[in-house]
């Protein structure tokens, strides 16, 4: 390549993605941002010019819930190395047009969105196993922006006749939260048949225990706790560390009893779904704290786990509970209550109960 030709190529690169409403120029501009630092300082001789070696991928994306804040996009290439081929990062979801500039060949696009990050925090990530370190902390989450990532596979070569050429291949990506949500939609206690069947439950509390608060960006399958907060109990310490204490913890205003009104409780966690139970697998819990006759009692419940076929938490779900207490608690907030205190409805549904959409540009 040239020196006038990488100078004024250079120049292009800085025009911002935003400032131009002509699709064919903005598809052009996109893929000035893109091409990659190896063309840099090469001869005409060594590479083809680049128009014959990039290629415009569509991406279907399906969301599971509404995405805001910024999209980081990558392109790594699909072998042994899987080093990075181009990165975009767009500053606003709303500016995704539905396509994605590569290299010819194998390519990986992983999308990257509700991290806390800045555009100069990726400058490490030169292949998809430095992505693969990248940890997000449930103390940064949002729960009106929770981090999401998906991910694809874009097979083979591509013949060209032009700057895009005539084929333009397809990919779909289903983008989904790291996290998973825990809600609580109802809570009553009827004290039928005991001697405190009048009683109601006071000064009641809600919370999530042996969370685990760390959790890689692309994690999937089975995944174990890597750091857990509120483990055993209540952390009062813990909770001083969230941006946003309602995500393992709320406090009922008015006492629980027979009937009321009552409104659903939502919490997030990272996944954590190891078969068993261990001293670095302790099952995530769902504890209601409350008082009867003056003494306090707790009535946890494991997430997912009492039921033959429950694996605990897994990534991107919804656990919903509607709870009766039938009698008093336990006195260990880390000792799953008895069937005999407490009536357990319990479902597992999509993050998001509206059905997934797809947007395509």
């Amino acid at each position: 390549m040239g020196k006038q030709h990488r100078e004024r190529f250079f120049r292009q690169s800085h025009i911002s993605l935003a400032t131009s409403n002509n699709p064919i120029l903005g598809r052009i501009i996109t893929l000035l941002h893109l091409v990659p630092a190896v063309l840099c300082g090469c001869s005409d001789a060594e590479h083809p010019a680049y128009e014959e070696i990039r290629r415009d991928i569509g991406i279907a994306l399906t969301k599971s819930q509404d995405v805001k804040g910024p999209l980081d996009i990558f392109v790594f290439e699909d072998d042994r190395m899987r080093k990075l081929d181009c990165y975009l990062r767009l500053e606003d979801f709303s500016m995704w047009k539905g396509g994605v500039v590569t290299g010819s060949g194998d390519r990986i696009i992983t999308f990257i969105t509700g991290i806390q990050k800045k555009k100069d925090d990726w400058t490490g990530i030169t292949s998809r196993a430095a992505l693969e370190k990248i940890i997000v902390n449930l103390e940064d989450e949002s729960p009106e922006a929770v981090v999401m990532s998906g991910e694809t596979g874009v097979r083979g070569a591509v013949d060209y006749t032009g700057v895009y050429g005539e084929v333009r291949p397809e990919a779909n990506i289903e983008l989904s939260p790291v996290s998973s949500q825990i809600c609580l939609e109802r809570l009553s206690c009827d004290f039928t048949g005991k001697p405190y069947s009048d009683k109601s439950i006071s000064d009641v509390k809600v919370y999530l225990t042996n969370v685990n608060a760390s959790c890689g960006v692309l994690a999937s399958g089975e995944i174990s706790p890597t750091r857990i907060v509120n483990q055993g109990r209540l952390s009062e310490e813990d909770l001083a560390g969230f941006k946003d204490r309602s995500l393992v913890y709320h406090q009922v205003a008015e006492p629980v009893g027979k009937s009321g009104k009552w409104t659903p409780l939502e919490f997030l966690c990272y996944p954590s779904n190891a078969p068993e139970e261990g001293p670095g697998t302790p099952f995530t819990r769902l504890v209601i704290e409350g008082k009867v006759d003056g003494r306090t009692f707790y009535w946890p419940v494991d997430i997912n786990r009492s039921q033959k076929e429950g694996q605990g938490i897994d990534r991107g779900r919804r656990y919903a509970f509607d709870i009766k207490i039938t009698g008093k608690g336990v006195s260990d907030p880390d000792t799953p209550v008895s069937s005999e205190y407490i009536d357990i409805n319990f479902k597992i549904k999509e993050w998001d109960e509206k059905e997934d959409y797809s947007i395509l540009f």
